[in-house]
């Protein structure tokens, strides 16, 4: 194997054509942020993978009663017994990391086996190497998937490219693995060096995206349990991470911005334009997700080009719930989070209202009444409706200061 070296004077970036979501981007301006302490609210701890899972099959026996010691798979939904195997004998349920491990993710939740090998190979491995390279400042040399062709004074061949301690881009070409003839044509030419590469993770930007949206849905299920899982609404969420190179969902869903922005990851509500959302946010990327109440959502969105675009947060704080109740999760007058299966099965969800502003949010106990969940007591009413074919949704507050 011969070996260049090649002394780089600018810094290698990996290069992207601009598209609907804002794939390029500069970014710019601040945002404002209204924090509350949700651990409070959900009495939030740390918990053990075992008491944590258990919590989860506690959340969904309350959704469907009679379903002890089960589980359902909060990406295709299939549902199977607790200590149910595969046709090898392995088990059906299996740890899912939350950021992909190649990523240095640590966090995970469960899904099935099925569904956490096909992201393992796709979604994920894309976005675990998508994330090496922003953290290592957009180099794409420091993806884990490396070059194995590219192009020397036009001519094709087979090898790898490394970068060097001190910098320099060091291109190592096969001699057993190239054509004679296209060897000795190019140590023959004697014309300065020139180069182009292809890096691999260049022809699946789309499963990056996903990777993100698999991500971000995960996360939320890791916090809500079946009460983010449960809403019909993110049935075409669903079907896109299951089918990662196919356009399920428009671009809008994630937006990539220029450089890493945010060191920990971060959940919460939030403004773009006129449209109010659920967003996570972690290093570069930004997914947004549907309040329950908004129809066509990712048609209408406009995706934001910088961080000031991103309008108020308030900013959810990420830890494990110590109890998955069915939770109904309201902003103002919008109905963000709904979980309808609990309408279906006649389960009175908890209701947990942000009011907007500074002040503090109100925690409480519904009942159902024909098609609506109504809470109320000496502070007010708050009534959540849903249409019968769960095509429109609103909510009327009557809440006193």
């Amino acid at each position: 194997m011969r070996c260049l070296t090649i002394h780089c004077t600018c810094q290698l970036t990996l290069s992207s054509r601009r598209c609907r979501s804002g794939q390029s981007m500069s970014i710019a301006g601040e945002c404002c942020c209204y924090a509350y302490n949700l651990s409070v609210i959900l009495q939030m701890t740390k918990a053990s993978t075992p008491t944590y899972y258990r919590r989860l099959c506690e959340s969904l026996l309350q959704f469907f009663p009679g379903k002890e010691a089960h589980f359902l798979c909060p990406t295709c939904l299939s549902s199977f017994g607790e200590d149910e195997t595969d046709e090898h004998g392995e088990p059906r349920k299996t740890e899912a990391h939350l950021v992909p491990q190649a990523a240095g993710g640590r966090e995970y939740t469960f899904t099935c086996k099925r569904c956490n090998s096909s992201c393992g190979t796709s979604q994920d491995k894309w976005l675990g190497e998508y994330l090496q390279i922003v953290e290592n400042g957009s180099n794409p040399l420091a993806g884990r998937t490396k070059v194995r062709k590219f192009d020397l004074n036009g001519v094709l061949l087979n090898g790898e490219i490394r970068m060097s301690e001190d910098d320099a881009i060091e291109v190592y070409i096969y001699n057993n693995k190239n054509n004679p003839k296209h060897l000795a044509q190019f140590f023959e030419d004697t014309t300065p060096r020139s180069m182009e590469v292809k890096f691999p993770i260049g022809g699946h930007m789309r499963e990056v995206r996903v990777g993100a949206l698999t991500t971000a849905y995960l996360t939320l299920f890791y916090h809500f349990g079946y009460s983010w899982v449960l809403q019909d609404h993110l049935d075409p969420v669903r079907s896109q991470i299951l089918n990662p190179t196919e356009e399920q969902l428009p671009n809008t869903f994630c937006t990539l911005f220029k450089e890493k922005i945010w060191a920990e990851p971060w959940l919460g509500f939030l403004e773009i334009g006129e449209m109010l959302c659920i967003g996570y946010g972690y290093s570069n990327f930004l997914v947004l997700f549907p309040p329950a109440d908004q129809l066509n959502f990712y048609e209408r969105l406009k995706p934001p080009r910088k961080l000031g675009d991103l309008g108020n947060r308030l900013i959810l704080p990420l830890a494990k719930s110590q109890s998955l109740p069915p939770y109904i999760l309201l902003f103002e007058h919008r109905m963000m989070m709904l979980p309808n299966a609990a309408l279906k099965k006649g389960v009175a969800p908890d209701i947990i209202l942000f009011p907007g502003g500074s002040r503090s949010p109100v925690f409480r106990k519904s009942s159902v009444v024909g098609d609506e969940f109504v809470e109320t007591d000496a502070d007010g009413k708050i009534t959540c409706r849903l249409s019968e074919d769960h095509s429109s949704r609103r909510v009327s507050l009557n809440t006193r200061e």
